[in-house]
């Protein structure tokens, strides 16, 4: 098909309309950072005493349980930091939501 036919398929094929769903993507993401703090919020308890034992009496569980801690509350500053792309917000979303799974076993 040498005619001009086989140039516009491919044109159609190759062009991209704008993405309408704009709002909705970013209300996903602020459902995405609820959730995320709700998680945090049910391991808060166990930060609270975990930074009231003395620094010896904390064993590595706790130790560890700070630094996943701290990493989730920096995480969710840069959720919601605008400039970062769509597709890092969900692995770093994807990340907490994993660090939280751990915060809740330890």
């Amino acid at each position: 098909m040498a005619d001009g036919s086989e140039a516009r398929v491919m044109q159609e094929d190759t062009s991209f309309e704008e993405c309408p769903a704009g709002s909705e993507v970013e209300a996903f993401h602020q459902r995405i950072y609820r959730g995320l703090q709700e998680g945090l919020k049910s391991v808060q308890a166990r930060h609270e005493e975990i930074l009231a034992l003395p620094m010896e009496a904390r064993d590595a569980d706790a130790k560890s349980f700070l630094v996943d801690y701290a990493t989730v509350t920096q995480g969710l500053v840069q959720l919601l930091d605008p400039h970062v792309p769509y597709d890092q917000r969900l692995q770093l979303a994807s990340s907490l939501q994993n660090l939280i799974m751990e915060l809740q076993l330890l």
